[in-house]
Parts: C-alpha cells; structure tokens; sequence
C-alpha cells in the first residue's frame, strides 16, 4: 500500500465516522490532511468552513459569557476604537476651544451620540484610557 492510498483509506474512514454522525471523523481529516499537505475532500472542507463561521460568530466554548465569539470581540474592539480616536480628537482641541479633560469627553459622547460607539463621558473616557493601555502595553513590549 502506497502512502497516499493509505491516506486515502484513513479518509475513507472518517468519512464513515462522519456519516454515522461522529464529528470527530471531520476534525480527524482535517488534522490528517494539514500535516500531510492533502488537498481536503469536500465533504470535510464544507464542514470545516461551518465550524469555523460558528467559532468566528460564537466563541469555542459555550458559557463563555460577555467575552463570546471572536465576531462579538472584533465589534466590541471596533467600539473602543473608534471612541478613543474621537477622545483623542476632543482631548487636542482643548488648547484651542478650551475646557477640560471631562469636557472633552463630554463633547466626544455627544459627537457619538447616534452612532454605534454612542455611550456616556465616562464610557468613552474608559474606552479612551483601555485603549491607551494597550497602547502602551505594545509599545513597552516592541521598543523599535
């Protein structure tokens, strides 16, 4: 038996094992065909582009709580974000229209009322001050 046939017949197998409704046989090809650099049969590829939407949209785990899936993160992340760069913005002009840290706060909740980073002074003063830190944090950890 050749090396391929045997792979061949290692498929073969999980695709039984899937059929008879043991998932394992799915991931089982999956980690067969990465580490031997095998083109994936079909039947595993749309299923392994289904477990990875699930992942993406839901988390791996269930009870993962606020956390959730990668999706809910990228979203949550993209909120800090874009609050932080309107916080930043009020916190510059402050030398020309004035007012104080608080007020600049003020003002950026209110040019993000309506949208998707909407949230009170403090939120976005919190928002701000997550993101400085992982900011720093980086900036700490590649000092080039």
């Amino acid at each position: 038996m050749t090396e391929n046939e045997f792979f061949d017949h290692l498929l073969e197998t999980y695709n039984s094992e899937f059929e008879r409704g043991e998932y394992t046989g799915a991931v089982k090809a999956v980690m067969l065909c990465a580490m031997n650099n095998l083109p994936m049969p079909d039947w595993v590829g749309s299923e392994a582009s289904k477990a990875i939407d699930f992942y993406f949209k839901n988390g791996g785990a269930h009870g993962r709580g606020k956390t959730g899936g990668h999706l809910v993160q990228y979203k949550r992340d993209k909120l800090h974000r874009r609050r932080h760069h309107i916080a930043e913005w009020e916190l510059a002009k402050r030398k020309s229209v004035g007012g104080n840290r608080q007020q600049a706060f003020e003002r950026a909740s209110e040019r993000l009322a309506g949208t998707f980073a909407r949230g009170s002074h403090e939120e976005i003063e919190r928002s701000f001050n997550k993101i400085n830190r992982a900011l720093k944090s980086t900036a700490l950890q590649n000092p080039n």
